[in-house]
């Protein structure tokens, strides 16, 4: 007969077995309820008592008890034990439990004869001494002695403490037995995960656990399921490598995982007598009884996978139904999942990809700040919230942004003098001229003859209107003196083309147009310029202002506006800018109405030439991104909606 029992542990050192007799004992033959029967059926022969128990005293483990209780076939003066004598003797043995170890007890008992009949005296007398262990006591062993007995209570006591060294020895016995079922866990995890190594990453990895655990322990299925996504999802499955984890079954194993999850503790079903007593081991297996009946019947154990803590995924293991899960199987299974969670996580982890790695931080980092439900979302309603405030507050430079052409800041085109053939070109684009040097020269040979019949003309007039005067004909002297001051301006007017002939630049500067080689010897006209002279010494930038952004541009002699250009050739490099004019009329320019507004380099570097082009922005105060980004949208609404 057996009140209580001593629970399961962890394994323990001799020392510590010795010091705690309900340390977990793995082997099935070290049952320590048929030792303590067998000990105190030894204990009640050798003293020649009638009845006997053991009592245990109280731990984290179990209550204070009875552990056995034993009645002798040969008692006399007793049919059974009946409620009041296991209590008279739970209270004796409670008596000498309290110690020292070296005081034993013994009191009279007077127990009722059949027929309602009393003894005038005692009939038995309770002796109980001490049952220790390493210098601790444990319990106590009470036996029910008549006292009709040959035997003295002194001897009696002596044999019982003789026989208590079997009970120091079935501890030290059960620690070794512990001690070596470690060792045998160990090694055979050890051998698991080193064979689970081989997998070239999670899934293979995770395959290969499936099988040697279905191997190992002889189990029909193995699953392994990690978490993602706060669920969840079958990783791996013994004995394919093709999982359809959408079937049927894989959602019932998903099930049975997430029920386990949710506990944090492993599941056994059906679970043993053993373990369903305990109301420390029960737990909901619906989902595990539901994976067992539609697929099955199978026995099914799942046990949490663990990473600091924290869980990461679920093996579930199934066995055939008339050879189910031994309660003994738990703590071989139990460190196994212990290796097998971090090994596969850590494995898992290593595989992701740059991409992967920089999403599950950003995830971690999402949960960190708005928690764990609905993270995703969360995340961007805060993120589109900051957005909004920081483009609503944050002050940044307001610019006026156009595009720019840089110009000479003095040009001069040099047409032709009047119209004629050119006859000599001295000056290319590129070449430094100064002021008064020759560019071209234009052809005179037909003016020279012209000017030569005129010079003639001129002398016979003039000899005429003397004829005329000093024959006192004043009419005529005074025609030819009119014919002769025609015939003078048309010489002068020769005169000055001929000496115009010769193009000279206006300025000093260099010769930026006026390739004309190929119209050496043609006609060519005063409507068309020739040559274009530039002063490269002052450039002069030109931005094309669309006419939204006209009003937030300013000519100011005392504090002229400021900005920078970057130029095509150097995009890199800003340089600095200040506005000088603003033509006052628009131009058309690519479909637009567009201001040119003129601004001088403040510090131009070597490399800059006329006619490069870039980008030009003007500084025009602070503005927020959100009154840049809207402003256009605003303006454009008033526009078109005022009334």
């Amino acid at each position: 007969m057996s009140e209580a029992k001593p629970t399961a542990s962890a394994p323990v050192s001799p020392r510590s077995a010795l010091a705690r007799p309900d340390a977990q004992q793995d082997d099935p033959g070290a049952d320590v309820n048929a030792f303590f029967d067998a000990l105190l059926r030894m204990q009640v022969e050798l003293a020649e008592a009638e009845a006997g128990a053991i009592y245990l005293v109280g731990s984290t483990h179990r209550n204070a008890g009875l552990a056995s209780t034993y009645l002798a076939p040969s008692a006399q003066g007793l049919s059974a034990l009946d409620k009041a004598i296991l209590s008279r003797l739970q209270q004796v043995g409670a008596k000498a439990a309290e110690g020292p170890a070296e005081l034993d007890v013994v009191e009279s008992h007077t127990i009722e004869r059949t027929g309602g009949l009393y003894e005038p005296g005692a009939t038995h007398r309770i002796l109980a001494c001490p049952l220790t262990a390493a210098e601790q006591i444990h319990g106590s062993c009470v036996l029910l002695v008549p006292t009709r007995s040959p035997i003295p209570p002194e001897e009696a006591l002596t044999r019982v403490r003789l026989t208590l060294a079997r009970y120091e020895a079935f501890l030290w016995r059960q620690s070794c037995f512990a001690e070596a079922n470690s060792k045998t866990r160990l090694r055979e995890t050890v051998e698991l995960l080193d064979a689970a190594q081989q997998g070239a990453n999670a899934p293979s990895m995770g395959s290969m656990f499936c099988s040697e655990l279905q191997r190992r322990f002889g189990c029909t299925r193995v699953s392994i399921g990690l978490v993602k996504r706060h669920a969840i999802r079958m990783a791996a499955v013994s004995g394919t490598e093709d999982l359809d984890k959408r079937g049927p079954a894989a959602e019932a194993i998903e099930a049975a995982m997430e029920e386990c999850a949710e506990q944090d503790a492993e599941i056994i079903y059906p679970q043993p007598a053993e373990l369903s007593a305990d109301a420390a081991h029960r737990r909901i297996t619906l989902a595990h009884e539901q994976l067992s009946n539609r697929f099955g019947p199978s026995a099914v154990l799942s046990l949490p996978l663990r990473v600091e803590g924290d869980i990461v995924g679920v093996v579930t293991l199934e066995r055939a139904a008339a050879d189910p899960f031994p309660a003994a199987a738990l703590p071989v299974l139990r460190l196994v999942a212990e290796f097998i969670g971090p090994s596969l996580w850590t494995r898992r982890l290593a595989d992701r990809g740059m991409l992967a790695v920089a999403r599950d931080r950003s995830l971690d980092l999402a949960a960190a700040a708005v928690g764990t439900r609905h993270t995703v979302l969360r995340s961007i309603l805060m993120l589109v919230l900051i957005t909004l405030i920081i483009l609503t507050v944050l002050p940044i430079p307001s610019r006026v942004s156009s595009d720019a052409e840089l110009g000479a800041g003095e040009r001069r085109l040099v047409p032709a003098p009047f119209a004629g053939y050119l006859d000599e070109v001295l000056k290319e684009p590129g070449d430094d001229v100064k002021a008064g040097e020759v560019l071209a020269r234009m052809e005179t040979d037909e003016l020279r003859l012209r000017l030569a019949d005129e010079l003639a003309t001129e002398e016979r007039f003039t000899t005429e209107k003397r004829q005329a005067e000093a024959r006192r004909e004043i009419d005529i002297a005074a025609a030819k003196a009119a014919e002769i001051k025609e015939v003078r301006a048309r010489i002068a007017l020769l005169e000055d083309q001929i000496d115009r002939a010769a193009i000279r630049a206006p300025i000093d500067g260099r010769v930026a147009q006026g390739e004309l080689e190929l119209l050496r010897g043609a006609r060519v006209d005063p409507s068309n310029p020739l040559f274009e002279i530039i002063d490269p010494t002052s450039t002069l930038v030109v931005i094309q202002v669309d006419e939204r952004d006209v009003r937030r541009v300013y000519v100011d002699l005392e504090d002229p506006q400021t900005g920078h250009v970057s130029l095509s050739a150097n995009p890199g490099e800003r340089i600095a800018i200040e506005v000088t004019s603003i033509r006052p009329t628009a131009d058309a320019v690519r479909g637009s109405n567009v201001y040119l507004v003129e601004a001088r380099l403040l510090d131009p570097p070597e490399w800059v030439r006329p006619g490069l082009t870039g980008v030009a922005k003007l500084d025009d105060g602070t503005t927020t991104p959100m009154a840049a980004i809207m402003s256009p949208v605003v303006d454009a609404v008033r526009l078109r909606l005022w009334w």
